[in-house]
């Protein structure tokens, strides 16, 4: 398993973000992440989605490519992000990461959903996303290092179930309890490197740029 695939979602993307995603393998668009393709002159290999949200002129333009396009009915009971990243995880290039942008948009419910994809794990694939100079991973149980630029932002949510959570190297070291849903982890500062060793999944959120 080698490789990187790309998936952009409808959300706005930073140009920094599509740098901090570099390199990668594979472009997969979700739906209306083409038009975001087209900004930033990115030609996707395939796109995924019911194609409710794109627009007219993106639509036409994937159409006259040679590249895979997968369509879905309007009415379905999973999201073009999720749909997206089913298809990558099974794609017959295999690949070990997905890096998403356009994690953010207009709409907060979409918004709320496209967070929710970092906590569905894809069996021996790690998600990233990449928002206004942020990386945004989801953590697993267990001990795990990070590296971060001095004075740079650090936030972690608990997701699925309260974890006892023990952070060390950050300007406000913690040994506790997070609870899904409130924000006893934000705005934390880091001096360099870092750890955090979580009983239970854990978002977290390191600035990499500024």
């Amino acid at each position: 398993m080698a490789g990187v695939a790309l998936l952009i979602l409808g959300g706005k993307v930073h140009p920094v973000d599509l740098s901090l995603a570099s390199p990668y393998d594979h472009i997969c668009c979700a739906d209306s992440g083409v038009d975001s393709a087209r900004v930033l002159d990115l030609v996707p290999d395939s796109v995924v989605g019911d194609m409710d949200s794109i627009s007219q002129e993106s639509l036409e333009w994937i159409y006259n490519l040679d590249i895979e396009i997968v369509k879905y009915p309007t009415d379905k009971d999973h999201t073009d992000g999720e749909l997206a990243i089913t298809h990558l995880s099974l794609h017959d290039k295999v690949f070990e990461k997905i890096h998403i942008l356009g994690l953010a948009g207009d709409r907060p419910d979409h918004v709320f959903g496209n967070y929710l994809l970092l906590s569905n794990s894809v069996e021996n694939r790690s998600i990233h996303a990449f928002v206004n100079g942020y990386l945004i991973q989801s953590v697993s149980e267990g001990k795990h290092w990070f590296s971060a630029k001095p004075n740079s932002q650090v936030s972690v949510f608990a997701l699925r179930r309260p974890a006892r959570v023990r952070m060390t190297g950050l300007k406000y070291s913690y040994s506790g309890l997070l609870t899904p849903l409130k924000a006893q982890g934000i705005s934390n500062i880091a001096w360099g490197s870092f750890s955090i060793e979580t009983s239970s999944e854990l978002l977290l959120f390191i600035e990499l740029s500024r």
